[in-house]
């Protein structure tokens, strides 16, 4: 199953990476939008957990990109063709999808997957959040969404 994700560039809590690795359980393909903090984080986790393939919406503004298993610049054009890369001895099939804006890249990132996962900073509903933009969207459209909060409250 092809998961997307979403999160804030300032990263994860300990409790947000943990519940993501057990909600990876079904994924075969994990979508991102290659930026620093859970983006990166994120994509770690999945290729730790044994995921191998990979597609990256990367965004315009290239000032908070991960640059997510380290591609050639020539590896990255508006193809969007499918490579393989021997990362950390693993081979990964990997698709950097062409540059967008951040709101339309994650708009694309929730159409691309069946299921969303979203890990914002804060606890409730944020205006001026790309995260919560994303959230929003996937709700628009009625995509699987599981929000895994900073903190379990319970």
């Amino acid at each position: 199953m092809i998961f997307g994700f979403t999160g804030t560039q300032r990263g994860m809590t300990q409790f947000q990476k943990t519940e993501l690795l057990l909600r990876l359980t079904d994924c075969s393909e994990f979508t991102h939008g290659d930026c620093i903090g859970a983006d990166e984080q994120a994509n770690y986790i999945a290729f730790e957990l044994g995921i191998r393939i990979f597609t990256i919406f990367p965004p315009t503004d290239t000032r908070k990109r991960a640059y997510c298993f380290n591609p050639e610049k020539d590896l990255m054009n508006d193809n969007a063709q499918w490579r393989e890369i021997n990362w950390n001895g693993k081979i990964v099939r990997v698709r950097w999808m062409p540059k967008d804006a951040y709101l339309e890249r994650n708009k694309k990132i929730v159409d691309h997957c069946y299921k969303m996962i979203a890990t914002p900073k804060e606890y409730e509903h944020t205006l001026r959040s790309g995260t919560w933009a994303t959230i929003r969207y996937a709700w628009k459209i009625k995509r699987d969404l599981i929000i895994i909060p900073p903190v379990n409250r319970s």
